[in-house]
């Protein structure tokens, strides 16, 4: 299912916000151009990720609250101590808005 997030004004460069899909807690970030859209919780202490910080460098979002990362691209656990990935979805500019596929 797609679904229309935000315009892409709401989401410069460098920033992040979290939306909330049917129950569901996403995060869509844009970051070195692409924009990315992942679960919006650490699965390791489900801490809210709205507050993580973006390592562009490496291209990994880290959890301020136990410092696991994932990547960006495929929400793989990327250091411990989570080990369980995030739920990427494909986020696509269409127009001026960014559009989400969405599948639960």
């Amino acid at each position: 299912m797609q679904v229309v997030l935000c315009k892409m004004s709401d989401l410069p460069e460098g920033t992040k916000k979290r939306f909330e899909l049917m129950g569901y807690d996403i995060l869509a970030m844009h970051v070195g151009g692409t924009f990315y859209a992942l679960d919006a919780y650490c699965t390791y202490k489900y801490a809210d990720l709205g507050d993580a910080i973006v390592d562009a460098a490496r291209g990994v979002l880290v959890c301020k609250d136990c410092n696991s990362s994932w990547e960006l691209q495929t929400g793989q656990a990327k250091d411990p101590p989570a080990t369980f990935p995030l739920t990427t979805y494909e986020i696509v500019p269409t127009g001026d808005e960014l559009v989400l596929t969405f599948t639960y």
